[in-house]
């Protein structure tokens, strides 16, 4: 029996020893350590692609954003120039009328003002007429 546990003891230490073992160590082919260095390297530059990648979508997600607000401003520039446009064409019309309605009333103060200089002048040799004929 103290055989027995002498033995059990024994194993039970070199377990213990062996389970202390330093595992970090692991033993590769020079062709698969060459072909892992490789696989590393790709995997490196992948991410730092995707990186890139991302960084350059938000970019252009910036943009179309910033030209799709240029693009709303300039229809919205566009309707207030059409806006005013028409008022003005509007405002030339107006003007237009107004001044053909002007042109008529001056024509007939015009012939108001020669009719009754015509009249007065008239009213002046009737009256000089009668004056001279009394």
């Amino acid at each position: 029996m103290k055989k027995l546990i002498m033995l059990i003891l024994l194993v039970m230490m070199s377990l213990t020893a062996f389970s202390q073992k330093d595992t970090t160590k692991v033993v590769l082919k020079s062709e698969t350590a060459r072909l892992v260095i490789k696989d590393l390297i790709t995997g490196d530059a992948a991410k730092e692609e995707l990186v890139i990648t991302r960084s350059k979508v938000h970019l252009l997600e910036n943009k179309i954003s910033l030209q799709d607000q240029i693009i709303t401003d300039l229809t919205f520039q566009k309707k207030n120039y059409l806006f005013i446009i028409e008022n003005k064409d509007k405002q030339l019309g107006y003007s237009q009328d107004l001044s053909k309605m002007l042109q008529s009333d001056l024509k007939k103060q015009k012939l108001k003002g020669k009719l009754f200089g015509i009249g007065g002048g008239a009213a002046v040799l009737v009256l000089g007429f009668l004056v001279i004929s009394k």
